[in-house]
């Protein structure tokens, strides 16, 4: 069964998120990526004692893992009624410190200043305008098309860290962001693709690698198909450096 919004105008939709839970029942719906592979990386910047805010939460489990590991500040909104109803149910009698709000991001009635943390995961995507969204839809249909999800975790705060590049990238723009956001996307798109089909009647599969803050490829990777009786790999590739042959 298809969840998934078929346009970003559903995408946005107020009651989208009940609908889906209605379909789901209490099975949690993560947007973008569980807590295991964003922990490390969130317990890094938010302290303990940080007052945090978690926008359009949904029913992600993000709130309250961070609660059971000591972070007691923490405020939970959607726009959503139904799913606000559904997290309170869940969580207001082991975790009646943890806040579950009815409310529109856009339209806050929280203090200023009172927070020092806002956490999302999806929201964004939602309010952004066509042309300057992360392609999260489109791409995240293709992958999850076979039952999988190929698609890289990454995490933006004012540095840039695509899970396996292993360190933080400090970039100066949006534009920046957007691209080296859209080009691991692209490689995982297609490294996920060559283990399910074959390429020896298409055309070459050719990828430009680029050092981080280069405009210029320094390699270029040929891929190239292998028999399928190969028990453990499905393609290879070869990296040749610019200028050779």
């Amino acid at each position: 069964m298809n969840l998934l919004p078929k346009s970003k105008e559903d995408f946005s939709q107020k009651g989208i998120l009940g609908r889906i839970l209605k379909k789901r029942g209490s099975k949690v719906f993560e947007w973008y990526g569980e807590y295991p592979e964003l922990s490390e990386h969130l317990h890094k910047y938010v302290k303990k004692q940080d007052n945090v805010l978690i926008t359009g939460c949904g029913n992600s489990t993000l709130g309250r893992d961070l609660y059971d590991i000591g972070y007691s500040n923490i405020t939970n909104i959607d726009i959503s009624q139904v799913v606000i109803r559904q997290m309170l149910a869940q969580n207001e009698k082991q975790r009646s410190n943890l806040k579950y709000l009815q409310m529109d991001a856009l339209n806050m009635t929280l203090e200023n200043e009172t927070f020092n943390v806002v956490l999302d995961k999806g929201t964004l995507d939602a309010l952004m305008p066509n042309d300057k969204q992360l392609d999260v839809l489109k791409q995240r249909k293709k992958a999850t098309k076979n039952g999988e999800n190929s698609m890289p975790v990454f995490i933006v705060v004012l540095e840039l860290n695509l899970g396996s590049l292993g360190k933080m990238q400090r970039l100066q723009t949006e534009d920046d962001i957007i691209l080296h956001i859209s080009s691991v996307q692209h490689a995982a798109f297609v490294c996920s693709g060559l283990k399910r089909t074959s390429i020896v009647d298409d055309n070459d599969v050719v990828l430009d690698l680029y050092e981080p803050g280069s405009v210029s490829p320094r390699f270029t990777v040929y891929v190239v198909d292998i028999p399928p009786q190969r028990k453990y790999s499905q393609y290879a590739a070869f990296i040749v450096p610019q200028g050779r042959y």
